[in-house]
């Protein structure tokens, strides 16, 4: 998969900070398709070789690798459940996220924090790149915290321009819960139960991975989206996906999160992003619900697995 046109052709060394993250496999794999030199980071000092450092956001070495044109920072805790309870959530999401996001732009590289439509609360349609934030739970709320400490954090060392910040809505790929097991009932005959209530505007792994590179190598600093084209509920979703593999829709029983008990700490009206200045400065348009489902037709039919996702199975 190759990145979307229009960015420098150069050979970049770029830093994916998270590169064991759903997101960022995809992502530095397509990087270095593109000819890229990419190092990526991890947590796991087992998994350290030539073309991956060890890098705990918990504790920040006092020196960090050098030399990168472009850091992409995908790395944090993300687990809804987590930023509620972990004592690590805050210090590794915002405190050092921004100190971490300050090195890098002191150092010369060009900084792209990717963070969530979370920030914007869901009862606003279509938020542009530069409104207003009302997080309305702990992720969120760091998401947002990120967002402010690192533009801070950076202004602070004169290096604004060497910083954007890229928002994202749900990312799917063919193993991203609750897909498997969805695909897995309909191919036994068995009902699944998608919840009315819960409504996401998603994106594939393969357009985030096009989209986030898109934004980073264009060293355009400031706020940019990446959004689904349109607002849809999982009984939706789920019709849409019976129909695209073949499946009868009867296999399908409605029902929310209330009727079956289940606490979601986020249920938003709305959940795409507005992309106006996306569009306007980059050329990414939306990706339309049929793009979605053709990426993971592909996905299915290569037997793709870019590893679960589950911490985003109700992150819209």
């Amino acid at each position: 998969m190759m990145i979307m046109e229009c960015v420098r052709m150069e050979r970049l060394r770029i830093l994916v900070v998270g590169g064991d993250s759903f997101l960022g496999k995809t992502l530095a794999s397509s990087l270095i398709a593109d000819g890229h030199y990419v190092v990526t980071t991890t947590r796991r000092p087992e998994e350290v070789d030539g073309s991956k450092i060890l890098l705990d956001l918990a504790i920040l070495p006092t020196e960090l690798p050098t030399g990168f044109d472009h850091v992409i920072l995908l790395a944090g805790i993300w687990n809804y459940q987590a930023c509620e309870t972990s004592a690590d959530a805050w210090l590794v999401n915002v405190e050092n996220m921004s100190k971490l996001s300050a090195q890098f732009v002191e150092q010369g590289s060009f900084v792209t924090f990717v963070s969530s439509n979370t920030v914007f609360g869901g009862e606003r349609p279509w938020c542009h790149e530069d409104d207003d934030h009302t997080p309305q739970f702990a992720y969120a709320k760091h998401k947002a915290a990120g967002e402010a400490a690192i533009i801070e954090a950076v202004t602070a060392v004169k290096g604004i321009q060497r910083l954007n910040i890229v928002r994202l809505t749900k990312i799917l790929s063919i193993d991203t819960p609750p897909l498997p097991s969805w695909l897995e009932d309909f191919e036994q005959g068995k009902v699944v139960t998608p919840f009315a209530d819960l409504i996401f505007a998603p994106i594939s792994v393969e357009f985030a991975a096009s989209g986030v590179a898109k934004v980073s190598l264009s060293r355009e600093p400031g706020n940019f989206h990446l959004s689904g084209s349109e607002n849809i509920n999982y009984v939706e979703f789920s019709r849409k996906l019976a129909e695209q593999f073949g499946f009868p829709l009867d296999l399908i029983e409605a029902t929310t999160s209330q009727e079956k008990g289940v606490s979601i700490p986020f249920l938003p009206k709305y959940s795409g992003l507005g992309m106006e200045r996306t569009q306007s400065v980059l050329g990414i348009t939306p990706q339309t619900i049929g793009s979605v489902f053709d990426d993971l037709s592909k996905q299915r039919d290569l037997g793709v697995s870019n590893g679960t996702n589950s911490c985003f199975l109700y992150s819209l």
